[in-house]
């Protein structure tokens, strides 16, 4: 879905394209679209725009389709509460290139296979600083 996405993306704003934005595609832009198809398909789902009914019809689903995969609902150890939907994230940086700041794609990670290896010490952490959905 995200070479799908990409390529709309480059007929529509990329170099030459009727709304030529003048830079890349940036993984902003991924964020951003992936959340309005969550609620898209949320309301779409729910046949409401009703947000406490998207959001129920939302988490009474296994898995929803975004852009960077099937997402899982998670965060119930950290946040209280599964809500979170979970997908493949890609890590990235900003390098120069030829004179100009580039954000580079670096990787794509699973956050439930680095939470299930690390998450001893994201709880540790997050409870030092006071930041468990238990402690407010």
């Amino acid at each position: 879905m995200m070479r799908e996405y990409y390529a709309k993306w480059l007929d529509r704003y990329g170099p030459g394209a009727p709304e030529d934005v003048g830079r890349p595609s940036k993984s902003i832009d991924w964020l951003y679209t992936s959340q309005a198809m969550l609620w898209a398909y949320g309301v779409e789902g729910a046949g409401t725009l009703d947000g406490e009914a998207v959001r129920d019809w939302l988490l009474a689903q296994e898995s929803v389709e975004l852009l960077q995969g099937t997402a899982h609902w998670w965060g119930e150890e950290v946040y209280g509460v599964n809500a979170h939907a979970l997908t493949p994230q890609c890590v990235s940086e900003m390098q120069f290139v030829d004179g100009e700041v580039l954000e580079v794609l670096l990787d794509w990670y699973d956050i439930a296979e680095l939470y299930e290896e690390h998450g001893q010490h994201v709880i540790k952490w997050m409870e030092h600083y006071g930041m468990m959905y238990y402690q407010r």
